[in-house]
């Protein structure tokens, strides 16, 4: 059998198992926020254990879709027998702040929870993503939306041209 057979048919059985893992994730995370509104009466300190957990979780996901991603690349570099580098997620100047604007909120236990990049409940054209989601002390639900200067002017990494980035 040709090597790089071998090589895929590892990358698929190192694939599946972190799908199953992510989908794992993804239904626990499911669970916990469709009784986030149950959550109101427990105790503040339980809140704050059930929403680390969360965070935790969400951790975890995103470290297994950036394996997902890096295995993809990396099977379609053997299949198309081309070498493309995988790029990390670049976190800009404004989303750094916020980030550690939130880690204080959370150490100083002014917040029980934020999310980065979740999902909102919300459908235009596709499913409106938020930059942060966050949930206070009493659970009520905040979204940041970060807008750097790529919502401002034409800027060709994030535009694939003048008329998409007018839209």
């Amino acid at each position: 059998m040709n090597d790089n057979y071998i090589k895929i048919i590892k990358i698929n059985d190192k694939l599946s198992g972190y799908e199953k893992e992510i989908k794992r994730l993804k239904s626990e995370k499911k669970d916990i926020e469709n009784s986030i509104n149950e959550l109101i009466d427990y105790t503040i300190h339980n809140r704050r254990n059930i929403f680390d957990y969360l965070m935790h979780i969400n951790y975890q996901i995103k470290q297994f879709s950036h394996k997902i991603y890096k295995l993809y690349n990396y099977k379609n570099n053997i299949i198309n027998k081309h070498y493309k580098i995988i790029q990390k997620q670049h976190i800009s100047k404004g989303e750094n702040t916020i980030f550690k604007i939130l880690n204080s909120l959370i150490y100083y236990k002014i917040i029980l929870y934020y999310e980065k990049e979740h999902i909102l409940p919300i459908k235009y054209i596709r499913h409106l993503r938020a930059d942060f989601y966050i949930l206070d002390n009493q659970l009520t639900k905040y979204i940041i939306e970060y807008h750097g200067k790529q919502h401002y002017q034409y800027i060709k990494h994030y535009h694939k041209n003048y008329k998409k980035f007018i839209k």
